[in-house]
């Protein structure tokens, strides 16, 4: 039982040894996303970036023009709110 046992678990940390070996040999294999990009790929890819930045400075400038109106308006309102009650 007890050669049975480690054989066994000396064959499954084989196993384990050569995945991990073969995994770690070439962790890019396969993967459609280190390849080399074609020179459209890389046009295009600068264009998407060009597009996000623009969309991403043109949303905050909307934001913060948002964020000034409602100032804006809360200081109205408080100082609407302070005028009531000093009438009273």
């Amino acid at each position: 039982m007890k050669l049975r046992t480690f054989s066994l678990s000396s064959t499954s940390a084989l196993m384990f040894v050569l995945a991990a070996t073969t995994a770690l040999a070439d962790p890019a294999a396969g993967n459609p996303y280190t390849q080399n990009p074609t020179p459209e790929e890389r046009v295009q890819t600068q264009q998407l970036n060009s597009q996000a930045a623009t969309d991403a400075q043109q949303s905050t400038t909307a934001v913060q023009a948002q964020t000034d109106a409602d100032q804006a308006q809360y200081q109205q309102q408080m100082d609407r709110y302070q005028d009531d009650q000093a009438r009273y």
